[in-house]
């Protein structure tokens, strides 16, 4: 062990070593006290529920069916305008002619003008 003097000495007496600065001679802390658990966190372990919490939850699962009813009705009512909407488009707006169409090209059959029989 080897001793280290400083100019003024601890006001605690005790001389400091080269093991205390490295944290070897040091006294470990305490352990820690059981912990305790609070009252909450029993009951939301145990999985105990108040009679408001019940209450809360069918009125969520209510609230949840309403609005899929209503968004059901939603999108139906959306498809059947734009039905409408078409159908109105379509008797509103004058007969497109039919396009024209083109002529069938007919073939040319290409025949030689020179006659080898007459030389």
């Amino acid at each position: 062990m080897r001793v280290l003097l400083s100019p003024d000495p601890p006001a605690s007496g005790v001389i400091a070593t080269a093991g205390d600065a490295a944290g070897e001679n040091t006294p470990s802390p305490p352990p820690a006290p059981a912990a305790v658990v609070p009252p909450a966190a029993k009951t939301v372990l145990t999985g105990a529920r108040s009679e408001r919490e019940i209450e809360l939850e069918a009125e969520l699962r209510q609230e949840r069916q309403a609005h899929a009813a209503t968004a059901q009705e939603k999108k139906a009512r959306e498809v059947r305008i734009a039905e409408l909407e078409d159908e109105r488009r379509r008797l509103l707006e004058p007969p497109q002619p039919p396009p024209p169409t083109k002529p069938k090209r007919k073939r040319v059959r290409i025949t030689p003008l020179i006659d080898f029989d007459n030389e």
